[in-house]
């Protein structure tokens, strides 16, 4: 393999990190300002967004406050445009109060019309009322000091009917407010959009529409065109559609005169930047439901630009556009840039020149270690370096130095140490080989005592061929230890016409809970023979022995234990356990809750404070199914429990079978929950039938 010299490697290991980090530096600088421009732009136009939408909102919607209020007065009576004159006092002063709105009227169902609006020309309030007493020509009345119309002039050579405009349709068709589509105004031919309200008669019949109009590309145009969007960029208002509202230039948003008025596309705009901007969003304007930023070319400059929906419930569906070119804030960026990559260059090229002269300055002394080195190999042990300038090379020479003197020493006691280091090994050795030997002796004798424990746990378990000797009942039984010893435990004895049925649940696992099983068992199968018939007084005994037991072992095991009696058709239950599930023969089932039968076995030495029992009556067909908490608490995979809603549900599925195959199908939904997850619980399952 090729050698490299340390004199190149550090100069270019040097050189390359300089380059690197200089480089970088340059780049994230640049990367850095770009989006810094980026940012402060997005915050810009969405500062100016907000306060855009506010300024709109503030603008539109004292339109429907105040036409809401005109429509209770036509309601009560105070405004009636089939009366002239009528309300014209009330719409005057509403205008004095609510000055940015630029007409407020009422029509009715005849074609009346009354209304008060700010005339431009005259600088002034007029009132404008039509009806089929002036053919519909709408005269023009001005306020005197007193607030009194007094005529001045007819509006217009053309007739108005109200019915036939867009603000009367659209409440008419929308049956409550709403804003119109904006059109075009009847005298002045500005761009309007009108907040309307039909108004109802006691019948619901529509008797007249009030509205309020609102002249979109006077106020809020100057208001856009106030607004300072950094250097030279701009804010326009354009339905989805793509026709011009509002626009913070001075280029007009309509074309044509008079009758031939008619409101431009942005697209169509004499602003180019608008032009430009409205053919971008033109294929993008019906899809935007959000705030959404861009970027385009336009001349060969990079636009950033953003759109806010502007939206209402009743009718407003706008865009608002607010754009600015990059070059705005880039200007001092880009000089800094260039002034950055200058800078850069200056200080790569210096940093290579300094960084040759550190590499030759530290790899000298390092050659002269190297041949120090190259003789100690050859068996040469006496050698010594001189110090050094460079403090770390000086501690490496002083080191080696040491090395040097101590081989010599290490040579000589190192076969010693490797004969001590021996001994040692081999004694350790021997005591592990023990033990191991002593921990396999155990381990033998405590798996030998599980087995016993686990033999007599299941050899005290009730037979097949006992169980279908019993008379009167069906029963199948099933107990799965997740352990060698298990801690579930039940019983089923047939003495003296009475069966007896038991079942528990003991804390945890292995030798001890065992024990605390067999014992319960015990206890239980004695009584029976001795024939003491008093279920109660039987737990009350258990818990006694089991709970003095205990205490003997110094154990803190316990049990939760459930009794169940049978005869003659009817069953007696006792003691804590899960719940109990009463199963009848047309699928019905009912579950008792066994909290307030007893108490947990082994806890206190007196518990018949606690012990009740409850009655239970079986018909033919009729059951009850007993289990431990491993079936319920049974989890899967995704660490969901089984359940008892799912228990009971399979239960009902399938209680029209014998009790053998209910057991084994209740046994198999439990399997194909768990899956090939850990069983973690003893199950338990006991299905008793009525023949």
């Amino acid at each position: 393999m090729r050698k490299i010299n340390l004199s190149a490697i550090l100069a270019c290991v040097f050189g390359l990190q300089i380059v690197v980090a200089v480089g970088a530096t340059a780049i994230l600088s640049f990367q850095s300002g770009r989006e810094s421009v980026k940012e402060i732009a997005e915050q810009l136009r969405q500062e100016i967004a907000i306060q855009t939408e506010q300024k709109l909102k503030s603008y539109l919607d004292p339109a429907f406050r105040l036409t809401e209020l005109n429509v209770r007065d036509y309601i009560n009576g105070e405004i009636n445009p089939n009366i002239p004159f009528k309300g014209a006092k009330s719409l005057h002063n509403q205008t004095i109060l609510f000055p940015d709105l630029s007409f407020v009227y009422c029509a009715s169902e005849e074609d009346a019309f009354i209304g008060v609006g700010w005339n431009p020309d005259q600088k002034l309030w007029t009132l404008l009322l039509s009806s089929q007493s002036t053919n519909f020509i709408r005269t023009n009345y001005i306020f005197d000091a007193l607030g009194q119309p007094m005529q001045i002039a007819s509006d217009s050579a053309r007739a108005y009917y109200p019915r036939t405009r867009p603000w009367y349709k659209g409440a008419v068709a929308k049956q409550g407010q709403t804003w119109s589509d904006i059109y075009l105004g009847f005298a002045d031919f500005h761009p309007n959009i009108t907040a309307s309200q039909p108004v109802f008669d006691s019948q619901g019949k529509i008797i007249g529409v009030c509205a309020t109009d609102v002249i979109l590309n006077v106020q809020f145009n100057s208001y856009l065109q106030k607004q300072k969007i950094g250097k030279t960029g701009i804010a326009f208002l354009m339905e989805r559609s793509g026709n011009l509202i509002a626009s913070s230039t001075l280029d007009k948003i309509t074309e044509g005169k008079e009758g031939a008025t008619k409101i431009i596309k942005a697209e169509q705009s004499s602003n180019i930047r608008i032009k430009k901007i409205g053919e971008f969003l033109a294929s993008k304007a019906s899809s935007i439901q959000n705030k959404i930023s861009f970027e385009t070319e336009i001349n060969g400059e990079l636009e950033l630009l953003t759109v806010f929906p502007f939206q209402d419930v009743r009718g407003i569906d706008w865009l608002l556009i607010i754009s600015v070119p990059q070059s705005d804030f880039t200007e001092k960026i880009d000089q800094n840039n260039r002034n950055t990559i200058a800078l850069c260059l200056l200080a790569i090229v210096v940093a290579v020149f300094v960084s040759i002269l550190t590499s030759r300055w530290i790899a000298r002394p390092l050659k002269k270690l190297v041949a120090a080195a190259e003789k100690i190999k050859a068996g040469d042990l006496e050698q010594s370096i001189a110090s050094t300038q460079i403090t770390e090379i000086d501690m490496l020479s002083s080191v080696f130095n040491q090395m040097s003197d101590q081989l010599n020493e290490s040579f000589n006691t190192l076969e010693k140490r490797v004969a001590d280091r021996t001994q040692e090994l081999s004694e350790a050795n021997h005591k592990i080989a023990q033990l191991n030997d002593q921990l396999q002796e155990n381990n033998l004798r405590m798996r030998a005592e599980l087995e016993i424990t686990a033999r007599l746990q299941q050899a005290i378990l009730p037979s097949p061929e006992e169980l279908a000797a019993i008379p009167e009942l069906e029963i199948a039984s099933l107990m799965i230890p997740a352990t060698e010893v298990g801690g579930d435990y039940f019983d089923v004895l047939y003495y003296h016409d009475r069966v007896v049925i038991s079942i528990g649940d003991v804390t945890g696992h292995g030798l001890e809970s065992g024990i605390l099983a067999i014992m319960a068992q015990s206890i239980t199968r004695t009584l029976a023979i001795a024939k003491e018939e008093n279920i109660c007084r039987v737990l009350d005994i258990i818990n006694r022995t089991i709970f003095d037991n205990v205490q003997r072992m110094q154990s803190d095991k316990n049990l939760t234990f459930l009794l169940v009696t049978y005869c003659s058709g009817k069953l007696v239950v006792t003691g804590q356990h899960e719940h109990l599930i009463i199963m009848r023969s047309n699928g019905c089932l009912e579950c008792i809750d066994t909290i307030d039968l007893g108490f947990i076995i082994g806890l206190e030495q007196n518990i018949t404070d606690f012990i009740d029992r409850e009655i239970i009556e079986l018909d033919s067909g009729d059951g009850i199914v007993l289990y431990t908490d491993g079936i319920t608490e049974a989890k899967n995979g995704k660490r969901q429990l089984y359940g008892l809603e799912k228990l009971c549900q399979v239960l009902q599925k399938h209680w029209h079978l014998t009790s053998e195959e209910i057991k084994q199908a209740t046994i198999d939904d439990v399997h194909s929950h768990i899956g090939n997850h850990q069983i973690f619980d003893d199950i338990t399952l006991l299905v008793i039938k009525r023949k």
